[in-house]
């Protein structure tokens, strides 16, 4: 197998989800989180992403799992972990790495923060509604019901991993304000 170059974002990333099935969008999500240079647009991002998945299941460092509903699954395979050169190892486990304490993020402003934080809350509402949407929509046309009940769920869950987000903002706003 040749030696696939991937970037250390990326890279954490999908170390994050090794343990674990996952989609395009999840992954994206993901990458997003650890990328300090986000792309221009959420769809770009997911293009990138989506790309680079592609060249990883060509090289059968990612596997395709069987599609059962909605979107399709994929997983790190074992060759992906042995595979790694060593500047993408040393990356990785600098990621594992203790998080820094708060009194290094000094660097950053409260109000990058806050925007962050409003932007989270903001999705996160978007996804809420979107869940109570199906689910109204299930129960006023149970024909429906197979259809929306995946979309259902994902807004579901969008919204969960939104409102961690939007805690560990809040925490660590807080805890900035205090110091």
């Amino acid at each position: 197998m040749r030696a696939i170059r991937v970037q250390p974002a990326f890279q954490r990333a999908l170390q994050q989800l090794q343990h674990e099935p996952f989609t395009v969008a999840t992954l994206t999500q993901y990458y997003q989180d650890q990328s300090q240079n986000p792309r221009s647009s959420p769809k770009a991002t997911r293009q990138f992403v989506y790309r680079n998945m592609v060249r990883l299941l060509r090289v059968g460092l990612l596997e395709k799992l069987a599609v059962q509903k909605g979107w399709p699954r994929y997983r790190i395979t074992e060759a992906f972990k042995t595979s790694l050169s060593p500047n993408i190892q040393a990356n990785a486990e600098q990621a594992v790495a203790p998080q820094p304490s708060i009194s290094q993020f000094a660097g950053i402003t409260i109000g990058v923060l806050q925007k962050r934080l409003s932007q989270h809350k903001s999705d996160m509402l978007c996804a809420m509604g979107e869940a109570e949407e199906y689910s109204a929509l299930c129960h006023e046309h149970p024909d429906l019901q197979e259809q929306a009940q995946t979309l259902y769920n994902q807004a579901r869950d969008r919204s969960a991993l939104l409102l961690g987000k939007v805690k560990a903002l809040e925490n660590l706003i807080s805890q900035q304000t205090r110091s």
